[in-house]
């Protein structure tokens, strides 16, 4: 009798073992993964709330491309930089839910304060509202893991990898950084203007030459060559009151391009930045250089100097 109840006892604890089991995985497998579900090609309107109470900025598509706003700024977006924030919010797929108790969300940088927040509609609605939060490093298994959360929800979820860091990207990453974009195989003519003195190499049956028809060290050339032809600027200047003097012009000419490319270098009013850098290429950005970065890319490395 003493077995025979023993052995009931231990049936009933089996099963109520493996009932939570079951009803807990359940439990655990029950969320959604797809924290945000998306069609990319019907966002036409991005509205983003940095995290530290930095200003919030849109990105707006338009006929020819993306608008980038700011207050009172509006500039030219990259069709790069907004297509990989949608690309990574339409493959987001939590692994866990970390937390639903609101009191926590400070601990996982998804509350007001420390989140970035990011509003995606089409036309009038709205498509989906995420906070993006902290990133956490593990340098055992080199991995990261992100926390994000639905913006009118509690739960808190873990996505691995990188996350957090992509997507939380400031207004500037989305403004066009490129000073030239150019093939090097159809420039023609080169010109170096400053207030002593101007230099220019020109292509003849395929060598360069300067203008009395001297061949130009070919090697010195190719070397230039690479280095202007893909260009991009670093730090924007903030406002137009840095422009100093022009010291210094570039004007590159060639085949299949619509219009020659100028560049422009003017002594910084910044002190803490030698020059600033503008191409006719990208009219609305200025960028700050020292004397080692794109200002010698394109002036002390030329040709013949």
């Amino acid at each position: 009798m003493n077995n025979k109840t023993l052995a009931i006892a231990f049936g009933a604890l089996l099963l109520i073992y493996l009932l939570s089991k079951l009803l807990g995985g359940n439990r655990e497998r029950s969320f959604d993964p797809k924290i945000i579900d998306i069609d990319t090609s019907a966002v036409d309107r991005i509205v983003v709330h940095p995290a530290a109470g930095d200003e919030m900025f849109e990105l707006s598509k338009t006929g020819s491309g993306w608008q980038l706003k700011r207050s009172a700024d509006l500039f030219q977006a990259t069709a790069g930089s907004v297509g990989g924030l949608l690309s990574n919010l339409s493959q987001v797929q939590a692994d866990r839910i970390v937390s639903k108790n609101p009191d926590r969300h400070k601990d996982y940088a998804v509350d007001e304060g420390s989140g970035t927040r990011i509003e995606l509609y089409g036309g009038q609605k709205k498509l989906g509202d995420v906070v993006v939060g902290r990133f956490n490093f593990n340098q055992a298994t080199r991995s990261g893991i992100s926390y994000l959360k639905k913006y009118d929800e509690d739960e808190v979820y873990s996505v691995e990898g990188f996350l957090s860091m992509s997507l939380t990207q400031g207004f500037e990453n989305y403004r066009n950084k490129v000073l030239t974009s150019l093939t090097a195989g159809d420039l023609t003519k080169i010109t170096l203007e400053d207030r002593d003195d101007n230099l220019v190499i020109l292509k003849s049956d395929s060598l360069w030459r300067d203008p009395s028809g001297l061949q130009v060290d070919s090697a010195s050339v190719a070397g230039y060559l690479s280095t202007v032809q893909s260009v991009t600027g670093g730090t924007f200047i903030n406002t137009r009151g840095d422009v100093g003097e022009r010291l210094k012009t570039l004007k590159i000419e060639g085949n299949n391009l619509p219009e020659s490319v100028t560049i422009n270098c003017y002594a910084s009013q910044d002190t803490s930045h030698h020059f600033v850098i503008h191409s006719s290429a990208n009219s609305e950005g200025y960028f700050f250089s020292d004397s080692n970065g794109i200002y010698s890319r394109f002036f002390e490395k030329f040709p013949g100097q």
